[in-house]
């Protein structure tokens, strides 16, 4: 599984424009424009199985499939090559935010900012997303890395992973909604955590990232490659479900019902390509997504501040659009800078560090 996946970024930058959707106030927009803005937030849930997969693409090439015994030198670096493309940003916004917010007051306490740095904060449920607003994700993944290692080299199919996609959603399922009833309604950060936030409630979504790796490198979708038909009928069918999604409401098993629909249109896409989905414009924004991801509500932030322009008109549709354009393209903008001038060199310099021991 050498090729180069073109929809990946494409994904990646749809998702990202959810993303910013929702937390610019997308879901205030009136009508079904509203449960459009507020399903956005379910980009997140694409970057989750995106990133399994190339996960395990990485794993497939770092360590032979066959090799059921991975040293452990190789992990080691291997897991600080994952570190070197999450860490480096990540720790110049959170550390940006700590000098902004005068860290220690309210509840950023010496331990929730410990626990972001050494990225345990996804086992504390009122500091995972206690600093950033969006960092539960960023600490999510290294625990999602680590279970990856180890189930690299268990599931080697993509009947087993079928198997562990399955499991997983029931057992998350299981034990998510007995912590909810069990901590009762009553608390925000507990209830966001358990039917959001935690690494328990999102695995399933790493799962079918997991199983779509397994069908690919299985060649179970390369016969059906170039069907146009197949295809757009594929993609016809998953665009209608993730819709009645939108449309019918939220609920935790929506997070898995979206993994769903976004994995048969990723398979649509790896069939025929829909220059809709898969083109240059999403694809370099996906390209900048995790800089977009990290600056955006900077950016919404600055723009609320010093360049809202309420005069151009009161349409609240129209003066949304205009302020969801230019808060996405400041943060494109500095996401590219930041991708050339820090996460580059650091990534660069790391890999070079590491592939010499």
């Amino acid at each position: 599984m050498n090729k180069k996946y073109t929809w990946v970024d494409s994904f990646k930058g749809i998702a990202i424009c959810g993303v910013v959707l929702i937390h610019t106030g997308g879901s205030n927009l009136p009508s079904i424009l509203g449960k459009i803005g507020d399903a956005g937030a379910r980009g997140v849930q694409m970057f989750f199985i995106i990133s399994a997969f190339l996960t395990f693409l990485s794993l497939g090439k770092c360590f032979a499939v066959s090799e059921r015994n991975l040293y452990k030198k190789s992990v080691v670096k291997w897991l600080l090559k994952r570190f070197l493309r999450i860490a480096p940003l990540y720790y110049i916004v959170l550390i940006y935010s700590l000098l902004a917010t005068k860290a220690g007051a309210g509840s950023i306490t010496p331990l929730n900012i410990l626990s972001h740095f050494c990225f345990l904060n996804a086992f504390f449920p009122h500091y995972i997303n206690s600093i950033l607003s969006i960092e539960w994700y960023i600490a999510d993944l290294p625990i999602f890395y680590l279970i990856s290692i180890l189930i690299f080299q268990k599931i080697n199919t993509s009947r087993k992973a079928f198997i562990l996609m399955s499991i997983s959603v029931v057992c998350s399922l299981i034990v998510c909604y007995l912590l909810y009833y069990l901590v009762g309604n009553n608390n925000y950060d507990l209830i966001a955590y358990f039917l959001s936030f935690s690494f328990i409630t999102e695995f399933p979504l790493w799962a079918i990232g997991i199983f779509l790796y397994f069908l690919f490198r299985e060649g179970l979708i390369a016969k059906y490659k170039g069907n146009r038909m197949i295809s757009y009928a594929l993609m016809a069918i998953s665009l209608c479900f993730i819709g009645s999604l939108i449309i019918g409401g939220n609920n935790y098993m929506m997070l898995f019902l979206f993994g769903i629909g976004f994995a048969c249109l990723i398979v649509s896409q790896e069939i025929h390509t829909c220059k809709i989905i898969n083109n240059k414009l999403w694809a370099s924004i996906g390209k900048n997504s995790y800089g977009i991801y990290l600056f955006h509500l900077y950016c919404m932030g600055i723009y609320q501040k010093y360049c809202s322009f309420p005069n151009i008109t009161n349409h609240k549709t129209i003066k949304f659009g205009i302020s969801y354009i230019i808060i996405l393209a400041i943060s494109y903008i500095l996401a590219i800078i930041a991708r050339h001038v820090i996460e580059n060199p650091l990534v660069k310099l790391g890999n070079k560090i590491l592939d010499k021991k």
